[in-house]
């Protein structure tokens, strides 16, 4: 096996590890926790922080709230999106969106953009989450919000970060606010990885 190969295939593995490692902490995520209503930014950004994390591959995460902004137990990965969003993908994507949310009972969508780098949403990245605005808008599905994850922590988007022509998060927009140490509170719409360590291997909760 070539060099090239090997280093492809080692990707895809570690991949699919985090994928199951993510599905593993949502399976045992304590009921009563799961059960507080995600009413706030604040609280659906710790939820992702919680459950998605920081990035390791490129792709887009679902999550789904009832009427009370409570999580459904359920969350959708897709890694197969084209790079440029196209009307065929989003006509799609809109009709899928509406169909889990008729199945499952859930009236608000959440969307993670997971997306290894420094925080910065890149063009193709912010035309794609203008794209899904506009189709859920056209299928009238609530977009309770969208968020970025990426190899620092998450944080939350504002619509101006994604608008015509804006390429990353500007200085008035939560996303850009600066961070606060790890393993301090949150103060504000940007979370940090959860501490590592002897506290981890512990099971103390992040």
């Amino acid at each position: 096996m070539s060099t090239g190969g090997a280093v492809l295939r080692l990707r895809r593995l570690r991949g699919r590890a985090a994928c199951l490692k993510r599905s593993l902490r949502y399976a045992f995520w304590p009921f009563s926790a799961a059960r507080l209503p995600l009413d706030t930014d604040s609280a659906i950004e710790q939820r992702v922080m919680t459950l998605i994390g920081t990035a390791s591959r490129r792709q887009l995460w679902w999550f789904l709230l009832d009427a009370n902004d409570v999580q459904l137990p359920v969350v959708f990965p897709i890694d197969d999106l084209p790079r440029e969003p196209d009307l065929l993908h989003l006509d799609e994507l809109g009709a899928h969106i509406a169909a889990i949310l008729e199945v499952t009972g859930g009236k608000q969508l959440v969307a993670v953009w997971e997306r290894p780098g420094r925080g910065r949403l890149e063009p193709a990245d912010a035309r794609w989450a203008r794209a899904l605005a506009h189709t859920c808008e056209r299928n009238a599905v609530r977009l309770r919000a969208q968020l970025l994850s990426h190899t620092r922590g998450v944080c939350l988007l504002a619509p101006s970060d994604f608008a015509s022509g804006q390429a990353h998060p500007t200085a008035d927009s939560p996303s850009a606010a600066t961070p606060f140490p790890t393993g301090g509170p949150p103060a504000h719409d940007r979370m940090e990885p959860p501490p590592t360590g002897s506290s981890a291997r512990n099971g103390s909760p992040p």
